[in-house]
């Protein structure tokens, strides 16, 4: 397991089971169980994995099982999808922000002109940077590159705004606004699916 770290190994021998088990394939059919003690940066806790294991006719032990291998693979899936909820709460909360003071600004200067794109492209690029800010979990890969691709739809936006001021290059220009503004428009409801799947999640 990647994240799992500085693991201790129990001696066997302390916790030795007897067991009926026939002897073969070079086992002696003793049966032991130990607990691995790791250190998990991510979850800032010791994980127990028990491990069950054989004795082979050598007197080594051969591992066999892991006894508790659901429990934690669950504990995982809990700890990603807490880091996931948390995340997404996050930028959710970004987002709206950003929403509110560009919709803010809209009503004050309803205009689309030079001055417009400056200060809308001001705004976001500040809320850019607080989203540059938050840590993303393994799990928020998909969502930070929606993220990633926001950015770029929103600058290739602001070009077609910008060149729409300039009656020399404004050629099929509402073609353009109106293809930006959908891959606009779908990035976000695909942001918006996975914060919806995360944030009111119960855990």
């Amino acid at each position: 397991v990647e994240d799992l770290q500085d693991g201790k190994i129990d001696s066997p021998n302390s916790i030795l089971k007897p067991s009926n088990s026939d002897s073969s394939d070079g086992y002696t059919g003793q049966i032991a169980e130990a607990g691995i003690i790791v250190y998990d940066k991510t979850l800032g806790d010791n994980i127990v994995i028990r491990l069950k294991l054989m004795e082979l006719n050598d007197g080594s032990w051969r591992v066999v099982d892991i006894a508790n291998y659901g429990e934690f693979i669950e504990r995982m899936l809990n700890m990603n999808k807490r880091d996931m909820k948390k995340y997404c709460n996050r930028v959710n909360d970004v987002l709206i922000d950003t929403d509110r003071e560009m919709e803010a600004y809209r009503k004050s200067h309803p205009k689309t002109d030079k001055d417009w794109v400056m200060k809308v492209t001001d705004i976001m690029k500040s809320y850019n940077e607080k989203l540059d800010l938050i840590e993303v979990p393994r799990p928020g890969e998909p969502l930070a590159e929606l993220l990633k691709e926001r950015k770029t739809i929103f600058f290739e936006m602001m070009d077609v705004y910008y060149e729409s001021n300039e009656k020399r290059k404004a050629k099929n220009i509402g073609a353009k606004l109106e293809e930006v503004n959908r891959r606009w428009k779908e990035n976000r409801e695909a942001i918006n699916k996975i914060i919806d799947q995360y944030k009111n999640l119960n855990l």
